[in-house]
């Protein structure tokens, strides 16, 4: 079970969290000069649309998962690869569903696919917010990932928003000429 002591207490919490982590990495995004978007890579060789069309992934994920939907879908990935719950497995299948896209594209989705997911959550309650990854998918077995933890939806929606964003926000504030 996760540490509740660092987990959104209700929707009001979680959406005051994603939303300075949207802008914390919306500014990272702005400090790399336009031109410079498609050439500038971490030291994993991830490129901005990269790290973008990750995130994107990972929140249509999440929307898969509130349509009742196998969240291997919404990453663009296999089952097997994805109920392996190998994380660097599953985030190079993830990255070579969108090896090629351009940063302003990357961009774009990520723009799109994130305000799906807000739009998505408005419509939720904290009483939603509060039910166990079960209860989203009953037949989606558990995996590396706790699917079947008990914990609440909520905390699972941070981790694949607020807390991704802030984790490759310092990814992007790393990138360099190649």
């Amino acid at each position: 079970m996760s540490d509740p002591t660092d987990q959104p207490r209700d929707k009001a919490d979680l959406l005051v969290r994603i939303d300075a982590a949207h802008s914390e990495l919306e500014s990272a995004i702005v400090g790399i000069p336009a031109d410079q978007l498609g050439s500038l890579h971490d030291a994993e060789g991830w490129s901005v649309a990269d790290h973008l069309a990750h995130l994107a992934a990972w929140e249509r994920s999440m929307l898969a998962l509130f349509s009742g939907q196998p969240r291997h879908e919404g990453l663009g990935i296999d089952r097997e690869t994805y109920e392996s719950g190998n994380i660097d497995a599953i985030n190079a299948a993830v990255r070579a569903t969108s090896a090629g896209q351009s940063a302003d594209a990357a961009i774009a989705d990520f723009e799109k696919t994130h305000a799906d997911l807000m739009a998505r959550v408005a419509t939720m309650t904290d009483d939603d917010l509060r039910q166990s990854y079960p209860h989203f998918l009953p037949d989606e077995p558990g995996s590396g990932f706790g699917n079947d933890s008990g914990d609440p939806i909520l905390w699972r929606l941070c981790g694949n928003t607020a807390e991704h964003f802030v984790e490759h926000c310092a990814m992007l504030l790393a990138v360099r000429p190649v």
